[in-house]
């Protein structure tokens, strides 16, 4: 894990996982985080979210 610049109140990290899938579990920092590259990655962080939409977003929880 490396350290980069900061933006504003965002700093840089760069990360590396040994899957792609493990990228998920950036999703416990919620809207704290912002995955940027690869595309992948970015694809997989998408699909995360997709899954637990379909799972919790509807109003009927059965």
């Amino acid at each position: 894990m490396g350290l980069g610049a900061r933006d504003g109140d965002w700093v840089d990290v760069e990360m590396a996982y040994p899957v792609l899938r493990a990228v998920r579990q950036l999703l416990q920092f919620g809207t704290d985080v912002r995955v940027v590259d690869p595309p992948e990655a970015r694809t997989e962080i998408v699909r995360a979210v997709a899954d637990l939409h379909a799972l919790y977003g509807r109003q009927d929880p059965a």
